[in-house]
């Protein structure tokens, strides 16, 4: 492993993972310290790396990194810094300023202070501020990206980032609409299943005897209940397997790009669940 370090100082310097070819063809590997990606490729370009792969370098231990999804950016974040942002230009302060004085003041989100931290120092480096919120999807999303770069050409920031941040403010209320008209049969069904499961697992094997102590034979939905029971505990702990492992591949398929388009369509294609979620995606 290499490591390249910027002579620069005074802005707060990152930590990139880069994959580049060296002069001789040779597949290197290392580390390099920028302000902001832009400068760590003109770093690694006055080594003589041709760069195959620049991204910003893990720590070695973060709780965004361990637990994501407890700190992954809420888009309500992202209305209040679109309408503070909007208020902070109306009032004639520029943008640089505007924005180190909302990653000043903001408490909300850890995760999205450090956007806005990497922002800035793109925004220092030359970059436009449509090209600086392009590199963080999971704060910005498509929409938002290209909103901003029509904005931008037609010099109206500032009404167009309030209404952002309406559009966000509405689709985060129908979302919670709908989660909470979802909630009650989607938990309905959840302990349904889980009833049947322990009543198949607990409770059936116990009666099994008493059914074969009749002599008569059993009415059809009884013995395909039994039949079933006894699949259950015979292959209770393969069954647990091939659960977890279809699990893992269901996860792996919908983060694909295909896997994740066959899934939408079957969600919007369901009967009660789909015109909902199709909603709140309009």
């Amino acid at each position: 492993m290499r490591r390249i370090t910027s002579s620069s100082s005074g802005a707060r310097q990152l930590s990139y993972h880069y994959i580049a070819y060296d002069n001789q063809g040779k597949l290197v590997r290392g580390f390099v310290k920028a302000i902001n990606e832009i400068a760590a490729e003109r770093l690694l370009v006055a080594k003589g790396y041709n760069s195959v792969k620049l991204e910003i370098a893990p720590p070695a231990f973060s709780l965004e990194g361990s637990l994501p999804s407890l700190f992954k950016i809420n888009k309500r974040d992202v209305s209040i810094f679109s309408r503070q942002l909007a208020t902070l230009l109306k009032s004639g302060i520029s943008l640089m300023p505007a924005l180190e004085i909302l990653r000043g003041n903001m408490a909300s989100s850890r995760a999205f202070k450090k956007i806005v931290g990497t922002i800035i120092n793109d925004l220092r480096s030359g970059d436009s501020f449509s090209q600086a919120i392009v590199r963080h999807p999971e704060a910005f999303d498509e929409v938002y990206c290209k909103t901003m770069v029509m904005s931008e050409q037609s010099g109206n920031l500032e009404s167009v980032l309030n209404r952002l941040a309406e559009y966000h403010e509405k689709h985060g209320e129908l979302n919670k609409k709908i989660k909470s008209a979802l909630a009650y049969p989607l938990s309905v069904l959840g302990l349904g299943v889980v009833v049947v499961i322990v009543l198949m697992v607990m409770v059936i094997p116990n009666l099994i005897d008493l059914f074969s102590s009749v002599g008569t034979e059993l009415p059809l939905p009884t013995r395909v209940l039994i039949n079933m029971t006894k699949f259950l505990t015979t292959y209770k702990y393969s069954l647990l397997i091939i659960t977890f492992l279809l699990g893992v591949l269901f996860v792996l398929a919908i983060k694909h790009p295909t896997g994740r388009r066959w899934f939408d369509m079957i969600q919007i294609s369901m009967p009660v669940i789909g015109p909902n979620i199709l909603m709140g995606e309009l």
